[in-house]
């Protein structure tokens, strides 16, 4: 980790240590708790939307967000800012706080579903419709969108916890220049094999990166996507393929590519033309009924 990169992680543990955290589990029930190296278990954080933003008598929609980092930090930028913007235009947000390395992405994906099934099992209690809640992530938040937006499940009936009897199925997914693919990281296989050793662990092999490859999961009943980068991202070329799969089966989505700037850009504030996603992703989630 550079140096960088542990101010940026201090950064976000001094912040989310000054919220109200909602944890996914209780204490001695958090899956692989020995997993984590010592991390805080995975919690939520809350930010709802002013009654004055919202149509008289509307429940508001709702987004659970995944801040980037690379499995290995977490970027505030991506956190933080998003949620007030989104709960600014009435959408409530969920910040999530995942487990990273050396928790591999099954690990954080569970969490992800957890976090779903929890916000709608207790969305009267907030005040949001439960079938309204969504994902929005960003790099590889988007990818634990992706894949949240492939791999849900209708929840377990047979469950003790009533939480876990709660579908995870997102009703729309909202991928920011995500990690879509595990299938082909880059045109050299020790790429490759350092990006899957990230995400899923040494012992994975070709059949596990596939299991976990967006363009390979979609089904008739993903919801539909709105997703945006810039040509200029190294990952610009894994997109179009999760697209294609998407129009196959007959999934709405809208799609914005802008002509440059770098990965990472959270809500794009200074730059010229990518500045206009935030505008562009709420038009299209009001048009999804939030």
């Amino acid at each position: 980790m550079t140096e960088q990169d542990a101010r940026q992680l201090a950064e976000w543990n001094q912040r989310i240590e000054a919220e109200a955290r909602i944890r996914l589990w209780e204490p001695d029930q958090v899956p692989e708790s020995g997993s984590g190296m010592g991390q805080r278990d995975p919690s939520i954080t809350s930010f709802l939307p002013h009654p004055d933003t919202l149509a008289e008598g509307r429940k508001p929609g709702a987004l659970l967000v995944c801040v980037g980092g690379g499995f290995v930090i977490k970027a505030p930028h991506e956190g933080w800012p998003v949620c007030r913007m989104l709960s600014e235009n009435g959408i409530a947000a969920f910040l999530l706080d995942y487990r990273i390395s050396p928790c591999f992405l099954p690990t954080i994906l569970g969490e992800a579903k957890r976090a779903m099934r929890l916000i709608r099992y207790r969305s009267g209690e907030w005040g949001i419709d439960p079938e309204r809640i969504g994902v929005m992530g960003f790099s590889a938040g988007g990818q634990i969108a992706v894949d949240l937006a492939t791999m849900f499940d209708a929840g377990d009936q047979n469950s003790t916890d009533p939480v876990e009897r709660v579908t995870c199925r997102p009703a729309v997914q909202v991928p920011c220049y995500p990690a879509v693919s595990l299938i082909s990281r880059d045109d050299k296989p020790e790429g490759w094999r350092a990006w899957i050793d990230k995400m899923l662990g040494p012992e994975a092999d070709a059949e596990n990166a596939r299991s976990y490859s967006g363009e390979c999961n979609v089904r008739v009943d993903t919801p539909p996507a709105f997703l945006w980068g810039t040509c200029d991202d190294f990952l610009y070329k894994y997109w179009p393929p999760y697209l294609v799969a998407l129009k196959e089966k007959g999934i709405p989505f809208e799609s914005h590519i802008f002509s440059d700037g770098p990965h990472g850009l959270g809500l794009a504030s200074d730059h010229p033309t990518a500045r206009a996603w935030p505008g562009l992703a709420i038009d299209w989630l009001k048009s999804q009924g939030f």
